[in-house]
Formats: structure tokens, C-alpha cells, sequence
């Protein structure tokens, strides 16, 4: 559970340091950090499966007809996926670049949030586990690889402009 624990921090880092590899031919350095990605998503499923387990555990023994209590699995969940989600947008938009690589962000976000909410309304709560993999952690592959492959071509179509030009 620790290591579930540092998975929010851990997720957002691999993620930037695959971003700021993208630029190298392939190397010991970027296949590490896309491991590490890998990695801390994995680490986070599984711990977030077990506490769940753990949660299943504490209510068989719960006594009956006793109210029961809101699943602390759920909250700490949420807290997980919701965390992760807003260190990893916050590594962009803390660059001192004079946030060229959070406009290029915003751009690249949308290559996850437009296809995400489609899938959230289209199939509520019938996901496979491929969708809600996507749902929970498509963000970070979306922004490591989406926002260096994308900054030229914005900057070339106007659409975000350097602020040290």
C-alpha cells in the first residue's frame, strides 16, 4: 500500500521525464522512464484492487444491521486517480518556459479529454478494463508523447506563440 501510495507522485514524474526523452533517439533513459510509467500505473491498479479487496474483507465481518460506512477504497480512489491527474498537468504548467509547454498542454489535453468524456457518456459505468485504464491514466501517455511530438506544429500554426521569440 505504500508503494500505492507514492504512485501519484511517482506517475507524474516518469510521465515529464518521458516527455523531455522524446527529443533523444531511443536510449536506456527513455525506455526507463516509459517503464516507469508503466511501472507506477501498475503498482497503482494493484494497490487500488487490494484495498478494495481489503474493504470486501472488512464487511463480511461486518455486524449486521449495523449501519455501514462509505468505502474508504472509493475515497482513496479518487483521491489517487484525481491527484495524479493534477501533479502531472501542474509538471507543465510549472516549467519556467514562460508556459509554451502548458499552452502546448491544453492543446494536447484535448486529445484525451474530448475522446474520455465520448467514452465516459457513450458507456457509463460498462467499461472493459481497457477503457478504464484509458479513462484513469490515458492522460499521462497522452501529454508524455503528445506534447514534444505537438509544440512544433502549434507554434507553426499560430496557435501558441513563444513567448522568448
Amino acid at each position: 500500500m505504500l508503494l500505492c501510495v507514492l504512485g501519484p507522485i511517482a506517475l507524474p514524474h516518469w510521465m515529464y521525464d518521458t516527455h523531455l526523452r522524446l527529443d533523444w533517439p531511443w536510449t536506456v533513459s527513455l525506455a526507463g522512464s516509459a517503464m516507469g510509467m508503466i511501472v507506477a500505473v501498475a503498482v497503482l491498479e494493484v494497490g487500488l484492487r487490494f484495498a478494495g479487496e481489503l474493504w470486501r474483507e472488512q464487511l463480511q465481518r461486518w455486524p449486521t444491521g449495523k449501519r455501514v460506512p462509505p468505502n474508504p477504497a472509493v475515497v482513496f480512489w479518487w483521491y489517487t486517480v484525481v491527484f495524479a491527474h493534477l501533479i502531472g498537468l501542474g509538471t507543465f504548467y510549472t516549467t519556467l518556459d514562460g508556459g509554451l509547454r502548458w499552452a502546448a498542454a491544453k492543446w494536447v489535453y484535448l486529445g484525451y479529454i474530448v475522446p474520455g468524456t465520448a467514452l465516459a457518456v457513450a458507456r457509463w459505468g460498462q467499461w472493459s478494463l481497457v477503457e478504464r485504464l484509458f479513462l484513469r491514466w490515458g492522460w499521462a501517455p497522452v501529454l508524455a508523447v503528445g506534447v514534444p511530438v505537438a509544440l512544433p506544429k502549434l507554434l507553426a500554426a499560430g496557435l501558441i506563440v513563444d513567448p522568448w521569440d
